[in-house]
């Protein structure tokens, strides 16, 4: 198994990690008052794509995170809390 192979363990934890992350995305947002295209639009991300981030069906780059996190004024921290 090459040292890059993900086990069945660490793909559940990662599908964790970005559902609540996705959860965290929608709450903040809507606690905003924002729409998924007005995120979308602070951070240069199409609607399908914050949809996508908010149900946890898509890996996002740490960039990405942190646009999203900065847009809604929170902590990357927060997001997995």
């Amino acid at each position: 198994m090459s040292k890059n192979a993900m086990l069945p363990e660490s793909q559940k934890a990662v599908q964790l990690l970005k559902v609540q992350f996705g959860l965290n995305v929608k709450r903040y947002r809507k606690n905003a008052s924002l729409s998924q295209l007005e995120l979308g639009q602070k951070t240069g991300q199409t609607q399908p794509q914050i949809s996508a981030i908010e149900n946890g069906r898509v890996n996002i780059s740490f960039e990405k995170m942190a646009l999203v996190t900065f847009a809604l004024k929170k902590t990357i921290s927060d997001m997995f809390l």
